[in-house]
């Protein structure tokens, strides 16, 4: 048995040394590779992990000490939220360190919040049909000239004073008006959305 492992594990290391795989093949992947021969995982649209079945496949993944989550989409359900973690990190936790201990060490930054009042007069968008959220979004937000130029204020403010500057948008529309107004301010900005390569 020993050396019928050891000759599968030598099999396993030449053919296939690094593994990519769709989350529905883990139903299918040999548990003993799993066990044994992940040794570094790497888990992109990781939010999903806290799914039974994938959650299930990287606790079996013991060796895997290296083991990097990637996402870009913000959890609310504090249960979701848990196995979560628990599929990262497993169900026993070495170490913890949380986010004032990091700010303390001066690891990240800590925040400061600043409220922006773009000044849009409450009539304004009182006149608009309530009924129809896509109006009251279009006018409001997107093409809302006053709230618009406060952000590009703010933006122009800190790239002048040598900050980098990251704006975020709901909408491809919003972001390519914001690149055109700080284009007219000689201020260079990259637009990155899905669209795009």
């Amino acid at each position: 048995l020993k050396k019928y492992i050891s000759t599968k594990k030598s099999i396993v290391k030449k053919i296939a040394p690094i593994t990519i795989l769709c989350y529905q093949s883990l139903k299918t992947t040999s548990k003993w590779y799993l066990e044994e021969h992940v040794e570094y995982v790497s888990v992109d649209e990781c939010h999903h992990s806290s799914s039974y079945s994938i959650r299930k496949a990287l606790l079996l993944m013991k060796n895997a000490y290296y083991r990097y989550f990637f996402s870009a989409t913000p959890h609310r359900d504090e249960k979701d939220q848990m196995m979560f973690l628990i599929s990262a990190i497993g169900k026993k936790v070495i170490c913890e360190y949380r986010g004032k201990e990091a700010i303390d060490d001066e690891i990240i930054a800590k925040p400061k919040l600043i409220v922006v009042d773009p000044g849009t007069p409450d009539t304004y968008l009182k006149k608009l049909n309530p009924k129809y959220w896509r109006i009251l979004l279009t006018k409001g937000i997107l093409e809302n000239k006053v709230r618009n130029e406060a952000i590009v204020a703010r933006a122009e403010h800190y790239y002048l004073n040598g900050h980098n500057v990251f704006i975020a948008c709901d909408e491809i529309a919003h972001l390519e008006r914001l690149r055109d107004m700080l284009a007219e301010l000689k201020v260079p900005a990259e637009v990155i959305h899905g669209q795009l390569n």
